[in-house]
C-alpha cells in the first residue's frame, strides 16, 4: 500500500509531528507499505533525517497551514488576508504538482486540522482514499481560526474525507456535530517507550516541591494559571519551585507572566528553560508535572510524564480529565480555578499515606500501555481497508 503523509511543519519537537512520528516508526517496520513524507519548506527541519532512516521518503513542497492566530487584531489580518488566500492557491498548486512526480498514493494522511493537501489531492482523485487526523481544537487552546471560516472548512472535510481520528473524546465532543459524511473514530496517541525510566526518586513530606511544566509558553497551556495556583499553595506553607520547559512563542503573554512573577516576588521560585531536548535527563530531577491547559486536546505531556515517574497534576477538563484518574494515576484540579490547585499541592505536600508515591507507580503502569503500539495498529487497519 502506497500512502503520502501530510506533516504540518518539520519539527521532530512539535507534539503533533513527534505522534505522527511514532505512528510511522511502527508502520515502517511492514514490508507491505510504502511510506512517503510531505513536509513544508518552511520552518527548522529536524524530523526529515530521522523520517529516512526509517525508510520513510521525504519529499518537501511549498504549502501552508490555513490557520491565523485570533488575537492578531482587524488591522493585520485585514492586510494579511489577500497574502493568505495568495498562499492557499499556492498551497493547492504545489500540492499537486509535487503529488504528480510520485507514484499516485492508495491512502493519503493528513496530520492535523489545519493542513488541506489531503482534501486537494482527494478531489483530483476520488479513488484515493483520505484519512484526517484532528490534533487540536484550535480556537480554544492554540487561539488559531481557519482562515476561510469554518462553514466551508466543515463543507470541504465532509466531501473530501472517508475517515477522521480524534485523539480524545473531548475532541469529538466538538468537532462530531459538523462532520456527517466519514467515519470517525477516537484514537489515544502512542507515545514512545524511551520515555519510561525507572522511578528511583521518592517524594518526602515538606521537601521542597519540584514541578515541570513542559510545552511551549503561550496562553492555551495556561502557564499564568499555574503561577497563580504556586503562589496560592506558598500562601498556605509550601516550599514550591516551578520549571518551564518549552518555546516562548506570545510575547505579550510572557510580558504579563514576567510582571506577575515580579509583583508577587515570586523570581526564586520560577525557572525558564526554553526548548529542552532531553526531557528523560529534566523529568530524573522533578517530582511533580502540571497539566494546566483547560482545552488540552489530549495530552503526550501527561503520558510522558507519568512513563518519567512524575506525579501528574492536572485540569480536570478536555483530554486531560480522560487519561488522569483523580487520586489514582494523579490530580485533577477545577478547571481556571487557581485557588483549587494551591489547595490540592498543599494537600501533596503533605504525602499522607504515602499517596505521591503510590501515584507515581500507579501512573506509570497506566501510561505503559500507550507505548504498545495500538494509535499505529489502528491508522494500518483503516490503511489496509482501502484494499
Amino acid at each position: 500500500m502506497n500512502v503520502l503523509f501530510v506533516f504540518h511543519d518539520s519539527n521532530f519537537y512539535s507534539g503533533g509531528s513527534r505522534s505522527l512520528y511514532d505512528v510511522l516508526k511502527e508502520l515502517a517496520k511492514r514490508d507491505e507499505n510504502k511510506l512517503t513524507a510531505m513536509l513544508p519548506k518552511r520552518g527548522e527541519d529536524t524530523i526529515s533525517p530521522r523520517l529516512r532512516e526509517l525508510g520513510v521518503a521525504v519529499v518537501f513542497c511549498d504549502y501552508y497551514n490555513i490557520s491565523y492566530e485570533i488575537n492578531e487584531g482587524l488591522l493585520k489580518h485585514a492586510v494579511y488576508f489577500p497574502i493568505r488566500i495568495w498562499n492557499l492557491y499556492k498551497t493547492m498548486i504545489n500540492t499537486r504538482r509535487e503529488a504528480a512526480k510520485l507514484e499516485a498514493p492508495d491512502v493519503v494522511y493528513s496530520n492535523t486540522s489545519v493542513v488541506i493537501n489531503g482534501a486537494i489531492l482527494k478531489r483530483r482523485n476520488s479513488a484515493m482514499k483520505h484519512i484526517w487526523h484532528i490534533r487540536e481544537f484550535c480556537e480554544e487552546d492554540h487561539k488559531l481560526n481557519i482562515i476561510f471560516g469554518r462553514r466551508l472548512y466543515y463543507r470541504l472535510l465532509n466531501r473530501y474525507t472517508d475517515d477522521v481520528i480524534y485523539i480524545s473524546d473531548a475532541l469529538k465532543e466538538k468537532y462530531a456535530p459538523f462532520i456527517n459524511r466519514p467515519e470517525t473514530y477516537t484514537i489515544y496517541d502512542d507515545v514512545s517507550p524511551e520515555y519510561y525510566q525507572k522511578i528511583t526518586r521518592e517524594y518526602r513530606a515538606g521537601t521542597q516541591m519540584r514541578i515541570l511544566m513542559a510545552g511551549m509558553v503561550s496562553e492555551g497551556k495556561g502557564q499564568l494559571q499555574a503561577l497563580q495556583g504556586i503562589l496560592e499553595a506558598k500562601r498556605l506553607g509550601c516550599d514550591v519551585m516551578i520549571f518551564f520547559a518549552g518555546r516562548q512563542v506570545d510575547k505579550k503573554y510572557m510580558k504579563r507572566i514576567e510582571t506577575f512573577i515580579k509583583d508577587n516576588e515570586m523570581e526564586e521560585m520560577v525557572s525558564f528553560l526554553g526548548l529542552v531536548k532531553d526531557m528523560n535527563s529534566l523529568r530524573k530531577e522533578m517530582d511533580f508535572g502540571l497539566v494546566a491547559s483547560g482545552s488540552e486536546a489530549f495530552g503526550r505531556i501527561t503520558i510522558e510524564g507519568m512513563l518519567s515517574g512524575l506525579c501528574m497534576i492536572g485540569a480536570d477538563a478536555a483530554g486531560t480529565s480522560e487519561l488522569i484518574e483523580d487520586k489514582k494515576t494523579g490530580r485533577l484540579y477545577k478547571s481556571g480555578d487557581a485557588s483549587s490547585l494551591g489547595s490540592i499541592l498543599s494537600e501533596l505536600s503533605r504525602n499522607e499515606d504515602n499517596i505521591v508515591n503510590r501515584m507515581k507507580a500507579e501512573g506509570q503502569a497506566y501510561a505503559m500501555d500507550f507505548t504498545k503500539g495500538k494509535c499505529a495498529e489502528r491508522i494500518q487497519e483503516l490503511i489496509d481497508s482501502r484494499r
